[in-house]
Parts: structure tokens; sequence; C-alpha cells
């Protein structure tokens, strides 16, 4: 027997009437269709700078598609108390479900996941900065019945489960034809011609070159040939962990 809006468990904040979130429609439709279409654990995030009405989104979203989510709404916030705590407290006053206290907090979480509300959950973590410490360690288990919603200031890369910054460059228009390429071209090989240089000054390790300059360490030794930079530079460190890898 399923359970009435009324039944289904959420903290859903307050949002403003849906009939004056107007224009966004479509955002609300493609959020919906992304954490839909996951076969284990869907990630979603709503990016923006701030102001532009993420956290109302996300809440928008939770109140028009609370019938979907029959295992209940749990909403968290990135920047308050630690976040297992929340579910912890979440799982206590909708389900009853309480984990011994002598438990370690993983322990107590799995045992609120595997104890859950049947029916679909909606996970929404508010305003997050840092998915490592603020969402990973208390991700439920691989199953297409989670959904995890969150809102931050940052791009995220799904595949990698990393935040990606975006820092605007202006450039001046003429610049572009220097190298004979497009802007994204352009600002791509910036971004390769700076890992290189601080590659060869040793002042960041080629795992990190590799990084900023959005490649594969592959992909990166074959740019240190093309820039003519040795690819057999190591830092102190890295030499270190090379040394302690030897059989």
């Amino acid at each position: 027997m399923f359970a009435t809006i009324k039944e289904i468990q959420q903290n859903i904040p307050p949002a403003v009437p849906f009939e004056k979130f107007v224009g966004r429609e479509a955002e609300l439709q493609n959020l919906h269709s992304s954490l839909q279409t996951s076969r284990q654990v869907a990630i979603v995030a709503v990016a923006g700078m701030g102001g532009v009405g993420k956290t109302e989104l996300a809440t928008q979203y939770a109140k028009q598609h609370l019938q979907n989510y029959r295992g209940g709404v749990c909403w968290l916030s990135a920047q308050g108390i630690d976040v297992g705590i929340q579910i912890l407290r979440f799982a206590q006053l909708k389900f009853k479900l309480i984990a011994p206290d002598d438990w370690e907090l993983a322990d107590r979480l799995r045992y609120c996941w595997q104890n859950w509300q049947p029916g679909e959950v909606l996970l929404v973590f508010d305003d997050v900065t840092d998915y490592k410490k603020q969402v990973q360690p208390y991700l439920p288990p691989e199953s297409p019945r989670f959904k995890v919603l969150l809102t931050t200031r940052l791009e995220f890369d799904k595949t990698e489960e990393k935040f990606m910054r975006t820092v605007p460059i202006q450039l001046p228009e003429t610049v572009f034809s220097a190298l004979r390429k497009n802007p994204e071209e352009f600002i791509q090989e910036m971004r390769i011609a700076a890992a290189v240089k601080w590659y060869e000054l040793g002042d960041i390790s080629q795992a990190k070159a590799a990084e900023i300059a959005g490649l594969t360490r592959a992909e990166f030794i074959n740019a240190l040939s093309r820039y003519q930079v040795d690819f057999m530079q190591y830092t102190a460190q890295e030499l270190a962990q090379e040394l302690a890898n030897v059989d």
C-alpha cells in the first residue's frame, strides 16, 4: 500500500509558492530526468554562482516530486552540523531507526541505510563546497532507489567525483589568431603550457601538472615531448615514493 503525500517523511525547507516560481519548468524536468535515469546511486548537481536560486530550485523539485520518493526526502545542510549526524537524526525522528551509540558513525549509517523506509529516496546535500568531506563519506549503498541531489557554487565533474571551479580570464580578441586557435582551444593550450612550465621548474608534481592541464598522465607526457621538456623530472616526494615502490 502506497503512502499518501502527507505520509511521506520529509524535512524540506519552506519554499515560495510554485505559481510564483516561473520560467524554470524545463530545469525541473531535466533535473528529474537526470535523477531517474541512473542505475546506481544517482548524483546530480545544481551548480551556479550565489544568488541564482540553486537551493530554491532544489526545494521546488523536492516538493513538486515528493510523490516519487516514497522512501522520504532527507534535506541535509553541508554547512551545518556533521552531515552523518543529520542523517542519523532524520532516520531516528522519521523512521524510529536507532543504532547503538557505541557503534562507529559509519556502522550506524550502514544500519540506517539497510533499514530505511522502502521506496525511492531523495537526499539533498545543500551548499556543498567539499565533495570528499561533506558528501562522499555519507553516501548510501549502491542502489538505484537512492537519489542524491547537490547544490553547489562549483561545477561538479560526476565522472571524477570532484568539483571544478570556473575562473574567468579576460583576453584581447586579437590574441587567438596568434596560435590560430578558437577561444576554447586557446585556453586549453594555456592550461597545458602553464602546467608544463610549472612542472619543468619543479613547482608541481607530474600528477598535479596533468590535472591542471586537464590531461591523463600519458597525454601530459606527450605534451612534455611537444614542449621539449624531459618527462623524467621528479620532486623529492615523488622520488621517495618511486624508491619506496621498488621491490
